[in-house]
């Protein structure tokens, strides 16, 4: 009732003026929740992917170890296999 009596005092553009304020504060309303989500929603994919390329940091430095330790293995043992075939080769040398 209240809210109808000061509508009236302002007249005719006043409550034209305070209708568009009311569907104003809505639309800006709607628009600021829809912003909080998608900020929500983008925090959390920005946050998955740290996740996900910390993970992968971690397997490819586990991985280079590996393979880096597999070279290892196979060069002393093609140098153990090369000495080996130079001892059948030359038995004389040994």
């Amino acid at each position: 009732m209240e809210i109808a009596k000061f509508f009236a005092t302002l007249g005719v553009g006043g409550a034209i003026a305070g209708i568009m304020f009311l569907f104003y504060r809505k639309d800006v309303s709607q628009f600021t929740d829809l912003w909080k989500t998608q900020t929500e929603l983008l925090i959390e994919v920005v946050t998955k992917n740290t996740e996900a390329h910390t993970r992968a940091d971690a397997t490819n430095a586990r991985l280079a170890a590996a393979v880096a330790a597999f070279e290892r293995d196979l060069a002393d043992s093609r140098r153990a296999h090369q000495a080996e075939r130079g001892r059948r080769d030359h038995p004389d040398r040994s």
